[in-house]
């Protein structure tokens, strides 16, 4: 838990975090120590430990959707974390994309997504990219490009979150306009991935109560 609560240092204390602290006791809201301040909380009982990987793992979403924005400025960008179980997928990043396409918010099934022997839809599993979503073939756009075009996405690049050879998610930027994606581009945007993925991975369950608490297995 220290491990945890000392994280808290390398975060800056924003506006809404400063809002969120004054609401909770206005003795918090001067205080630029994040670490002291969420470990007063705990020791206080004002939060639980479960509530403080919660709030640690926003954070670090934030952070790191924001320099996924500065390094791709031209896309929209989403992260979504994959329940094998329920062949689900819940979006767990600060959606960019329009809510008429934030369905995953509410967990969606997509058993249509995973082909007879695989395990999970491709782009979990593997790079998926697509030019042309009005044009494609491909099946993945034949199952969701009714929704993708009425969101204005045109095309997309979706690639796998994966941690010890094992995926558990996908991250994807959007585009407006239909374009062709380069090998550059992909390659970055993967390495960005590696970034987040160890974290992440340990922090799913609890990113996924906090995205809709009560319905996850």
């Amino acid at each position: 838990m220290e491990e945890i609560v000392e994280s808290f240092i390398k975060f800056k204390m924003t506006k809404e975090i400063r809002q969120l602290l004054n609401h909770i006791s206005s003795s918090y809201s001067k205080e630029m120590n994040l670490s002291q301040v969420f470990l007063e909380l705990l020791q206080e009982d004002l939060i639980g430990s479960s509530e403080l990987i919660a709030i640690r793992s926003t954070m670090m979403m934030n952070r790191y959707m924001a320099l996924v924005r500065q390094e791709f400025p031209a896309f929209m960008h989403s992260i979504y974390l994959y329940e094998h179980e329920r062949q689900r997928l819940w979006n767990s990043s600060v959606a960019d994309v329009p809510m008429v396409y934030n369905e995953y918010t509410n967990g969606l099934c997509v058993k249509n997504d995973v082909l007879n022997g695989s395990r999970v839809p491709l782009y979990v599993g593997d790079v998926l990219v697509v030019d042309h979503v009005e044009r494609s073939e491909h099946y993945i756009c034949d199952n969701h490009r009714a929704q993708l075009l009425k969101a204005g996405i045109q095309a997309f690049c979706s690639i796998p979150l994966m941690h010890n050879g094992h995926s558990f998610g996908h991250k994807v930027m959007y585009a407006r306009d239909k374009r062709v994606f380069s090998e550059q581009e992909v390659t970055r945007y993967r390495a960005c991935a590696h970034l987040i993925e160890k974290e992440l991975v340990s922090m799913k369950h609890a990113l996924l109560e906090q995205i809709h608490p009560g319905k996850i297995s």
